[in-house]
């Protein structure tokens, strides 16, 4: 009995200790709550959530956190960061924004590379890193060439007949002449459920399409040598471009431009371009009843050399089919005839987004093609320096790959402008539809 009293009087003692703490404005004991409603209401009741706590009993939120937003409570995470990474709730930080000059991100201060959108950084608004010398090339682009690259393919095909088929790599000693290669680059982690845009590179006379990708080049003495394939990876790894494809395509060489170019343009418009939407995750398609629907706004042509020359006979005419163009090194004659082609070629159905022409300084020819570009876009209303068309001079070049790089380095850093919305990380992750519908194509 003596111990059943200490007891009571014990518990008696408890409660005024807590009631006297209650009244007194004292935290209460952690798993013991004041009521804001009556007794009977408490049994079953939904929280309500304010600032992560329950405004009806007190609890905190067990928080779900998505994308930095609990989805049970809505609270928005505090976020602690490291390495870009928030330790409370998982979320990367998106690097929206950087300082143009420190590079620092100022959500998480760590340091962030320029996302070059639309010709601007979509981060700080810094205009793009043209490279005008061999040595302008900023120093992580050759020095940090990262080991996970794009993956070659290697198609044939014969000029005005047949389909794209496989192949290998056709050696210089091959005794059918007319047998073309078509070489595909695809990113590192390409994924076939997305869709990405799509660069066509016309090479040289007498350059095979392999040359492009995997020849190792001349760059400068302090990094001498690289590939193209090489130059892709570092550009898409460091942010100086998004993801892409990219297809080099031979043709027929025999004859002057404006013979060969209309071969090349059917081979491009009844085989090649069809078979690439067929087989890659490009925004062009092949509707069900066989016809190419093109997708200018996504593709982009660069012709080099006699490509290039090439190219100027195939722009006027195929603004359905690309509304990008680098024509490095090699140019066009008549300047009153290219306008009036590229004039009667260009509506606001087929724009040309951008025209990029370049060319080596250390040779005179270079003058010529500038004279005459100059001349196209003062002449050509569909052109305007500086806004959808501008020649690059590259210094300390030749007629080599050391000066074409340049230009690619530069091109891609202008293409495929008004593609997305800028600051959005990923931009080039589109989700590719089950069906396209067949639409019109030209002839």
């Amino acid at each position: 009995m003596k111990k059943q009293a200490q007891r009571a009087l014990c518990a008696l003692l408890a409660m005024g200790l807590l009631l006297s703490a209650a009244a007194c404005g004292a935290p209460a004991p952690s798993g013991v709550y004041e009521s804001r409603r009556p007794a009977d209401e408490m049994s079953t009741h939904t929280h309500t959530w304010q600032d992560g706590v329950c405004d009806v009993c007190g609890a905190q939120c067990a928080h779900v956190w998505e994308n930095g937003v609990c989805s049970v409570c809505g609270l928005h995470c505090a976020h602690s960061w490291e390495n870009g990474v928030c330790t409370i709730c998982g979320l990367a930080c998106p690097h929206d924004r950087h300082d143009a000059e420190t590079g620092l991100c100022p959500v998480c201060g760590l340091a962030v590379e320029h996302r070059m959108v639309n010709g601007e950084c979509c981060r700080c608004g810094a205009e793009p890193q043209f490279v005008m010398t061999p040595n302008d090339y900023p120093g992580e682009v050759l020095s940090a060439i990262p080991e996970e690259h794009g993956t070659l393919d290697t198609w044939h095909y014969f000029p005005l007949e047949g389909e794209v088929e496989p192949g290998e790599r056709v050696v210089k000693s091959r005794q059918d002449k007319k047998i073309r290669e078509l070489v595909v680059y695809t990113p590192p982690g390409y994924d076939p459920a997305q869709r990405y845009n799509l660069l066509l590179i016309a090479p040289g006379a007498g350059h095979s399409a392999h040359q492009w990708l995997e020849k190792t080049n001349r760059v400068n003495g302090l990094h001498p040598r690289i590939t193209g394939r090489n130059l892709l990876d570092s550009m898409i790894a460091h942010g100086y471009t998004e993801p892409l494809i990219v297809a080099v395509v031979e043709y027929y060489l025999h004859g002057a431009a404006e013979l060969v170019a209309p071969v090349y343009e059917q081979d491009l418009r009844q085989r090649v371009l069809p078979f690439l939407a067929r087989e890659y995750s490009t925004f062009a398609s092949v509707g069900e009843d066989g016809v190419f629907v093109p997708a200018p706004e996504h593709f982009a042509f660069v012709g080099v050399s006699f490509g290039s020359m090439m190219g100027w006979e195939l722009l006027p005419s195929c603004t359905d089919l690309f509304s990008y163009w680098g024509l490095y090194s090699g140019g066009f004659q008549d300047n009153d005839e290219m306008i009036g082609r590229i004039s009667e070629g260009v509506d606001e159905t087929r724009p040309i987004h951008y025209l990029y022409a370049g060319d080596g300084t250390m040779l005179d020819s270079w003058h010529a093609y500038f004279n005459r570009f100059t001349a196209l876009t003062e002449g050509c209303p569909d052109l305007e320096e500086g806004k959808n068309a501008r020649f690059f001079p590259i210094k300390k070049t030749e007629h080599n790959y050391a000066d074409w790089n340049i230009s690619l380095f530069n091109s891609l850093q202008l293409f495929f402008q008004n593609r997305y919305e800028p600051g959005v990380d990923t931009p080039f992750a589109a989700q590719k539809p089950e069906e396209t519908p067949a639409a019109e194509a030209k002839p």
